[in-house]
């Protein structure tokens, strides 16, 4: 709960400092989700699934709660629907879901790599 609340008071903030205009494409939720799933799988290869101890909190913390209050999908998809334009809503609704896909790859590769 503690990370949740940690992850979403970091996308809040990004989000006042550079926030998305109705009519353009929302890069700073796209960049938020894309960066936060790069993160996941970042963490996810990096922070091992069978620590034991205190690390073993570690994990549920980062991915489960930073990691998963700092992303959102609800956000995404009223942002995906709400635009002015129905042509970037729709680039913005197909787009983000691949690129938030390759990125959790990518993080994940990087992880392991960093073990």
């Amino acid at each position: 709960m503690a990370g949740g609340a940690v992850g979403a008071a970091t996308r809040y903030q990004v989000w006042r400092w550079w926030p998305d205009d109705i009519d353009e494409f929302p890069f700073t939720t796209f960049a938020i989700n894309v960066m936060g799933c790069f993160a996941f799988g970042l963490l996810f290869g990096v922070v091992p699934a069978s620590a034991h101890g205190p690390i073993a909190l570690v994990r549920p913390f980062l991915l489960f709660g930073v990691m998963s209050g700092f992303t959102t999908f609800s956000f995404f998809a009223v942002q995906g629907v709400t635009l002015t334009s129905p042509r970037v809503g729709v680039v913005y609704l197909l787009v983000t879901p691949l690129a938030a896909l390759a990125a959790a790859m990518a993080g994940a590769r990087v992880g392991r790599l960093s073990r």
